[in-house]
């Protein structure tokens, strides 16, 4: 159940990479497009022109991010296993249909070649995949108590269960597939998460955070 948390303190991601669109995170960490950037000479965006805008949290939104995870974990914890995978197929999917802008926006602020950042997001959009198949094929075991002659005909039963609230740290030089890494493990086995994104590229998960809204 997603929850926005209103964020302030300005942090600016910079450009490096010539990519001819600005992108600017909004009061409440949604991101939208505000036009075209100026170029340079070599017909791209000025590598001193920043990617974006958007916004450092205090400690209270900190914590209230905190709560509103607490909160939504009586809801994740019932989720049935189809339903968590539909959550992550729905995430894969929505990455796919954003594919270019995801690429564009991870390539300026991360300032990776272009054909690496497309790889970026393609194997993010498998991480959500393979984490709806876990959600659908987590099972428990059986295990044989049958080792002494007090345990004949006795079987012992083991289930996973959500465990709560996960809080998840991505670095900067994958700030989208190693933030995918926490993110669909968290959902598939029904606990939510509280992701910090880097402060160097934050703008990438943002946009991931309106694909799951």
């Amino acid at each position: 159940m997603p929850a926005t948390v209103p964020i302030t303190q300005p942090v600016i991601a910079a450009s490096r990479h010539p990519v001819p669109r600005r992108i600017q995170g909004c009061h409440g960490g949604g991101v939208k497009h505000v036009g075209a950037l100026p170029r340079s000479r070599r017909g791209g965006a000025a590598p001193s022109t920043p990617a974006g805008a958007t916004y450092l949290a205090t400690p209270e939104q900190y914590e209230r991010a905190v709560q509103a995870a607490v909160a939504a974990f009586e809801v994740t914890r019932k989720l049935p296993a189809y339903e968590r995978g539909a959550i992550l197929r729905n995430l894969s999917a929505g990455i796919k249909a954003r594919r270019e802008e995801l690429a564009t926006l991870l390539s300026r602020e991360a300032g990776k070649p272009i054909r690496d950042a497309y790889v970026e997001v393609d194997r993010a959009a498998i991480v959500a995949r393979l984490g709806a198949e876990e959600a659908e094929r987590m099972v428990g075991e059986v295990i044989p108590l049958d080792i002494v002659p007090a345990s004949k005909d006795r079987v012992g039963l083991t289930r996973r269960f959500p465990v709560g609230p996960i809080a998840g740290i991505s670095p900067f030089n994958f700030p989208l597939n190693l933030a995918m890494h926490k993110i669909a493990p968290a959902i598939a086995s029904g606990n939510p998460i509280v992701l910090k994104p880097p402060s160097k590229d934050p703008l990438v998960m943002l946009t991931v955070a309106e694909i799951i809204e």
